[in-house]
């Protein structure tokens, strides 16, 4: 259940040196450092009796919701993960003692570019964070920074947390962000900071077991006491990849 995810050394731009001519060049060893990545199973299970689902005058106890809504719990659950490694990168910017700040969220920012931490970067905010910086942008940046709302579109593909693009920042709030020693413990990151995997399991019983996404959603008819088992099992795992590439984002809780 451990995945191994090699991180090869790929770039050039500093390898490059004088060579007579006839000498013969050493070749560099990549040397690839390796992140491992424990994939484990979490789950969730309703027992609803025939009387409560008689009694059920919305319809919420019937499998195709129930399903779905162990399909979300399953993509929270990962959010959750992802959000349990936020404190853990060794790069810290804002105060554990005052309220997020633009300046402290761009210097995060500008550090985490000239750490050369490339690519995409992503905020993964509380939403307390989030309403500190939203509410700063409102108030005094007077429209000098640039902030693209979430579309509809945007939502649907990204999930609900997705607030938008914050000067080519994509910010997602989250209230799983952990908060300790008073305060809030959110994160910016770029796609190499952090590694994650998941197993497809494999359907045995197709008249009782469906896979959606990766999660296996099964029913299990108990007569005897008139109970019906709707059972979700998925297989996740997070790890911090590279710590150059992220940094811990701090602000109060208050």
């Amino acid at each position: 259940n451990v995945i191994r995810v090699a991180d090869y050394d790929s770039a050039a731009y500093n390898g490059f040196t004088n060579r007579d001519e006839g000498v013969a060049i050493a070749p560099t060893d990549p040397a690839p450092a390796k992140t491992e990545v424990t994939v484990a199973r979490y789950g969730f299970a309703r027992q609803p009796s025939d009387l409560v689902k008689m009694t059920d005058s919305h319809g919420v106890l019937n499998p195709v919701l129930l399903a779905q809504d162990m399909l979300i719990g399953a993509n929270q659950k990962l959010v959750e993960l992802i959000a349990g490694l936020m404190p853990n990168f060794s790069a810290t910017a804002g105060s554990a003692s005052a309220a997020a700040s633009v300046d402290d969220f761009f210097d995060a920012c500008s550090e985490l570019r000239q750490a050369n931490a490339n690519g995409q970067l992503i905020a993964m905010l509380h939403a307390k964070q989030w309403g500190d910086l939203s509410k700063e942008l409102a108030t005094t940046s007077g429209g000098a920074i640039q902030f693209a709302p979430a579309t509809q579109d945007a939502l649907i593909s990204r999930g609900s947390g997705f607030q938008g693009t914050l000067n080519g920042v994509q910010i997602y709030t989250s209230n799983r962000v952990t908060a300790d020693s008073g305060g809030y413990r959110g994160g910016i990151f770029t796609t190499d900071a952090i590694a994650w995997a998941d197993g497809t399991p494999v359907v045995e019983a197709p008249e009782s077991q469906v896979l959606i996404g990766k999660v296996l959603f099964e029913i299990d008819r108990k007569p005897l006491t008139a109970q019906t088992d709707y059972v979700g099992n998925v297989w996740l795992g997070v790890a911090e990849r590279q710590d150059g590439a992220g940094i811990t984002f701090l602000s109060s809780t208050t």
